[in-house]
C-alpha cells in the first residue's frame, strides 16, 4: 500500500477550494444581483412577473417557520419548473435528474461495514446538507471525508466491504421510488398553480425519503426469507460476494437512466432554437443586477460545476485507491480521460455509476497463494 503524506498547509488544497468557489457563486456573489429584493416582492405579493396569473402558494403545514421555508424554495425552483426561463428548466432537469447516480453510491457506502460509525454512515446527514447549501459545496466535503476514512489498508479488506444483502436487495426500489419518481412528478406540467407548487414541495424533504424506504425494504426483505447457508457464513474466496448481483444491478439501470437522460437533455438543446448549451451550462459572475430566473439559474449552474468537478475527481479517486491497494493494475492518467470521456459522452452519473460497477468487481477479488505454497523449503 502506498503512503499518503499528511502535512500542514499554507494554502487551501482543492478540496477546500472547490466549496469556496462554489460557496462565492451560490451565496456571496448572488447579493450583488439585488436578488433579495426580488423574492421578497414575489413573497409579498404572491405573484411572479414572468405569469401573473400563477399565484404563490403560502401554507403548506401550518407550522409558520416550515412554511415560510417552503415558500421560499418555491419561489427559487417555479421559474425553471413552469418552463418560464427554457434555460433554467433544462439545467433543473439536467442536474435534479443527474444526482440520482450518486444518491445510489452514497447510500450503498453508508452500509457497507467498513463505514460503520462514521460519517460515511449517515447519509440523511449530508443529503440534509447538499439540500439547504447546495450540492457542489458539501459534496467536495463529503468526498474529503471519503478519502480520509479510507485511506488505511484494513479499509480495503474484503470482509469490510459487504452490504448486508437485504439492503442490497432494497437500494434499487428504494432509489426509484425515494427520489426518481418524485422528481418526475415534480417536472410534470400540472395545470393547477397549487398542485405544480405541492408536488415541488413534496420533492424537497427527498433527504429522508431514500434513507427510510431502504430500512423499510430492507427489513421487509428480512422478515419475507430467512438467510441461505451461503449467506450466513464467512464467504470463501471463490464465492462471489452475495451483495454483488444486487449493486450491480442497481449501478446498471441507474447508469442507463442516466445515459437517456444525458442524451435526452443534450437533443433537446441541439433541436429547440430557445436553447443553448451556453445559456443552459455558462455561469456568470457578473456583479450587475439581473432578473429573478437568470439569478436562480447561475445559482444552479454554479452548483453544478462544483458537482461535476467533484464527482470527476472522486471517479479518478476510486481508480487510484484500487491501484495503491493492488487491486486493480490501471494508468490512472488513461483513466482519467476515459472517466472524462464517460463524463461528457454518458453523464456525469453514468459515468459514476460505470465506475462503481468496475470498483464493487475489483474489491470482490480475492487471491491469496495456494496453501502448500505458505511454508515451501
Amino acid at each position: 500500500m502506498l503512503p499518503v503524506g499528511r502535512e500542514e498547509r499554507s494554502i487551501p488544497f482543492k478540496d477546500d477550494l472547490l466549496p469556496v468557489a462554489v460557496y462565492y457563486g451560490m451565496w456571496i456573489l448572488p447579493k450583488s444581483w439585488d436578488l433579495i429584493p426580488l423574492v421578497e416582492k414575489v413573497i409579498t405579493t404572491g405573484v411572479f412577473e414572468s405569469d401573473p396569473s400563477f399565484k404563490l402558494v403560502t401554507a403548506y403545514t401550518g407550522v409558520t417557520a416550515l412554511d415560510q421555508y417552503f415558500v421560499f424554495l418555491a419561489v427559487i425552483f417555479m421559474p425553471g419548473l413552469r418552463g418560464w426561463n427554457p434555460s433554467f428548466r433544462m439545467m433543473q432537469v439536467y442536474f435534479l435528474g443527474l444526482i440520482g447516480q450518486p444518491i445510489c453510491i452514497w447510500m450503498v457506502e453508508s452500509f457497507r461495514k467498513r463505514n460503520a460509525l462514521t460519517l460515511l454512515a449517515f447519509p440523511s446527514f449530508w443529503f440534509i446538507l447538499f439540500q439547504s447549501t447546495g450540492v457542489g459545496f458539501f459534496m467536495p466535503l463529503y468526498y474529503a471525508v471519503y478519502t480520509s476514512i479510507s485511506d488505511v489498508e484494513p479499509y480495503w479488506w474484503p470482509l469490510r466491504k459487504a452490504v448486508p444483502v437485504e439492503y442490497a436487495k432494497a437500494l434499487l426500489p428504494a432509489t426509484l421510488l425515494g427520489y426518481f419518481l418524485p422528481t418526475v412528478l415534480m417536472f410534470l406540467p400540472w395545470s393547477e398553480a397549487e398542485t405544480a407548487q405541492y408536488w415541488e414541495t413534496f420533492w424537497q424533504p427527498y433527504p429522508c425519503y431514500v434513507p427510510l424506504l431502504t430500512m423499510l425494504l430492507g427489513m421487509i426483505n428480512r422478515w419475507q426469507r430467512s438467510l441461505s447457508a451461503k449467506e450466513k457464513r464467512l464467504p470463501r474466496v471463490k464465492d462471489e460476494p452475495t451483495d454483488s448481483a444486487s449493486l450491480k444491478q442497481l449501478y446498471f439501470v441507474t447508469g442507463i437512466l442516466g445515459v437517456f437522460l444525458h442524451w435526452s437533455v443534450l437533443l433537446t438543446i441541439l433541436s429547440d432554437a430557445a436553447l443553448s448549451f451556453a445559456g443552459v451550462f455558462s455561469p456568470t459572475y457578473s456583479v450587475n443586477p439581473m432578473p429573478l430566473d437568470q439569478a436562480f439559474l447561475n445559482i444552479f449552474v454554479v452548483d453544478f460545476w462544483g458537482f461535476f468537478i467533484a464527482s470527476y475527481v472522486w471517479c479518478i479517486g476510486a481508480v487510484w485507491d484500487l491501484r495503491r491497494v493492488g487491486r486493480a493494475d490501471v494508468n490512472v492518467v488513461n483513466a482519467s480521460l476515459i472517466i472524462l470521456l464517460a463524463h461528457l459522452g454518458l453523464g456525469p452519473g453514468a459515468a459514476m455509476s460505470a465506475v462503481w460497477y468496475w470498483k464493487e468487481e475489483r474489491m470482490a477479488i480475492c487471491l491469496f497463494p495456494e496453501a502448500g505454497k505458505l511454508h515451501s523449503g
